[in-house]
């Protein structure tokens, strides 16, 4: 298909999209991200003036490209040694803006859709869990929706919620109150990044852990705190705590949840589930859902209840289970507190 056609297309799929849902599939369309090129390419290629004037000396495409104005990608991390991630290519000047940058932003909040995918895969955390009866052994892992949630928040600052929305709470009798289990358990790992000095680096987390109860530890972790999976000030490890799965920052502050109680012994780990693309697991702006009520994206043999789940419909979480036990925290409230 012609680049001209193509965009023709993508803005009449747009242009006829609900305000308040676009859904999934439709989303899958609205991908701008950019064939890659072999050296044997060059005769094909010319060198491109993004729309915004920028210097975007060295980069190409071939010229039949459906073009993202102002992004060039595959190229070499200008600052190896520096601390965060090189983002492929994506900077505030063209991540943000996208209506001035020709680009495509499904979700309406201001941030470039492909650059949203991009964050959220390059700063997803690395989970440490327990096998335990949320775990999911048809799909290797805590059994869980994994979605997530990208805003800007001010200045060169995005807000990245990852949703793991596990399908059930164990309950425990090793607190000093027993805490029983329910169905669905609507816990969060919320981050702030920012852009500095061709980087983007991680300013810290807040993660679930009891959130509103008398052992709360819910609070704001600087990345001073938190351990990471490669690059310092990158994707940080997350560590999940047996049972309830609370999240903490270190092993050892783990140790100290729920007066002591709690334990995150457990030696698995697994990278938060999504893809570069992430527009089947990104559920879009309160404005203009991607996702809000529905199944779980992948099948699970935990997943007992045919009904839906919600995101934004403030509706108790109960993790797709028939018959449900008892519910957690509608995942509305819970993105409504975070600044979604």
């Amino acid at each position: 298909m012609k680049p001209l056609m193509t965009a023709f297309l993508l803005t009449a799929i747009v242009g006829c999209a609900s305000p308040d849902l676009v859904t999934v599939a439709d989303s899958a369309l609205l991908d701008d991200s950019l064939p890659t090129t072999s050296a044997g390419d060059d005769a094909s290629r010319t060198t491109v003036t993004p729309a915004s004037g920028m210097a975007m000396a060295g980069c190409v495409w071939p010229t039949d490209a459906n073009l993202v104005p102002g992004h060039c990608p595959n190229q070499p991390d200008p600052n190896p040694g520096g601390t965060g991630l090189w983002v492929d290519g994506w900077t505030p000047d063209n991540c943000f803006d996208p209506t001035r940058m020709g680009h495509l932003d499904a979700d309406r909040d201001g941030v470039t859709d492909q650059c949203e995918s991009e964050l959220a895969y390059s700063f997803r955390p690395e989970l440490v869990y327990s096998r335990d009866c949320n775990y999911d052994s048809g799909n290797a892992r805590p059994a869980g929706d994994y979605v997530v949630a990208v805003r800007r928040k001010s200045g060169n600052r995005v807000r990245i919620a990852y949703l793991p929305a596990y399908f059930i709470d164990c309950g425990t009798s090793a607190y000093k109150i027993p805490a029983p289990g329910h169905s669905g358990d609507s816990e969060y790992i919320y981050m702030e990044v920012s852009y500095i000095s061709s980087h983007w680096v991680l300013e810290g987390v807040k993660l679930s852990a009891h959130c509103g109860t008398a052992s709360d530890a819910c609070g704001w972790r600087s990345h001073s705190s938190l351990e990471w999976t490669d690059r310092r000030r990158g994707a940080p490890v997350v560590y999940v705590a047996l049972a309830k799965h609370a999240h903490y920052p270190t092993r050892a502050i783990c140790g100290r949840g729920m007066y002591g109680a709690e334990s995150c012994s457990g030696r698995e780990r697994l990278r938060y589930p999504i893809s570069r693309n992430a527009y089947g697991s990104n559920i879009g702006s309160r404005g203009y859902k991607l996702i809000d009520c529905s199944r779980p994206r992948l099948s699970s043999s935990l997943a007992t209840s045919s009904s839906q789940e919600c995101y934004w419909t403030s509706r108790n979480f109960t993790g797709w289970q028939s018959p449900a036990y008892g519910s957690a925290t509608p995942y509305s409230t819970v993105l409504t507190g975070l600044g979604f």
